[in-house]
C-alpha cells in the first residue's frame, strides 16, 4: 500500500476519532445537564409544596382589614411667638373623612399585630365673585400596633405611625386653576383604639373602631409645629383565611 494511501485512512481514523469524542461529550454533558435540571425541578417541586403547607398553616393567623374613617384635629400651631389657632372660617379643616387598609398577624388566640397604611384628610372651599378658593389638607403614612383580644368580639390595640402632611392650596376661575402646596411636613402619632368585630359569614366580619391618634406635625420650612391629634370613628370589614 502506498504511503499516501496510509495518510489518508489515517487521517479518516482521526476524523472518525474526533467526532465520535466530541458526540460523546455532548451526549455525557446533555445527559448530566438533564439529571442537574431534573433535580433542580424536584428540589424546587418540593420547597414549593412544603412551602405551601406553611403558608396554608400560617394563613389561618392572617386577616385582612379595611375601612373608612371620620377624622377630628385639633389644629393649633405651636411657634416661638406661642400657640394660635387656624381661623374660625377655616373650622371645615377641623374634620374630614379617610380610609385605611392593613394586615393583622396573630401570635395566638389573644395577642397579633396590625401593619397598614392610613389617610385622613379635610377640606375647606369657598367662592367669592366667580373665583373658588379650596384648601385641602391631608395625612398619610404607615402604621403599626399590638392588638390584644379581650372578648369574642372586642379588640384593644396601641402603636405608633409616621405621617407626611400637605396643605394644599387651589384658586379656580373661568380661564384658569392654579394648585400650590403651601405647607408640609412630617412626624410620629401614637394611636389609641378599641374595634369590635360582628361576623356575618366564615370569612368576614363588620368592623366598628373608635379611638384617637395623637400627632404634632414638623413643618421646618415655616419652623413651626402643627397639634393634628383628634378622634378617630371608623367602619369596615376584616376577611381571615
Amino acid at each position: 500500500m502506498s504511503m499516501k494511501k496510509i495518510f489518508f485512512y489515517e487521517g479518516i481514523l482521526l476524523f472518525l476519532s474526533k467526532c465520535f469524542k466530541e458526540k460523546t461529550k455532548k451526549i455525557i454533558g446533555g445527559w448530566f445537564f438533564m439529571k442537574k435540571t431534573t433535580v433542580l425541578f424536584l428540589v424546587g417541586a418540593l420547597v414549593l409544596i412544603f412551602g405551601g403547607m406553611v403558608c396554608a398553616k400560617e394563613l389561618e393567623n392572617i386577616k385582612l382589614i379595611g375601612g373608612i374613617t371620620y377624622n377630628t384635629y385639633d389644629y393649633t400651631i405651636h411657634s416661638i411667638e406661642g400657640v394660635a389657632d387656624i381661623n374660625e372660617e377655616l373650622e371645615d379643616l377641623k374634620k374630614g373623612v379617610g380610609f385605611f387598609t392593613g394586615i393583622q398577624y396573630w401570635l395566638n388566640e389573644w395577642v397579633g399585630f396590625e401593619a397598614g397604611f392610613d389617610i385622613a384628610g379635610s377640606s375647606y372651599k369657598d367662592t367669592f365673585d366667580m373665583i373658588e378658593f379650596k384648601l385641602k389638607s391631608k395625612l398619610t403614612g404607615p402604621y403599626g400596633t399590638l392588638v390584644l383580644r379581650l372578648l369574642d368580639i372586642l379588640k384593644v390595640n396601641a402603636g405608633i405611625g409616621y405621617y407626611s402632611y400637605n396643605l394644599i392650596e387651589s384658586i379656580k376661575t373661568i380661564d384658569f386653576t392654579i394648585s400650590e402646596t403651601i405647607s408640609k411636613g412630617n412626624g410620629f402619632g401614637i394611636l389609641l383604639g378599641g374595634q369590635i368585630s360582628i361576623p356575618i359569614q366564615n370569612n368576614f366580619s363588620i368592623d366598628g373602631n373608635v379611638g384617637c391618634r395623637l400627632i404634632n406635625i414638623n413643618v421646618e420650612e415655616d419652623n413651626v409645629s402643627i397639634n393634628m391629634s383628634g378622634f378617630r370613628f371608623g367602619g369596615g370589614i376584616t376577611y381571615h383565611y
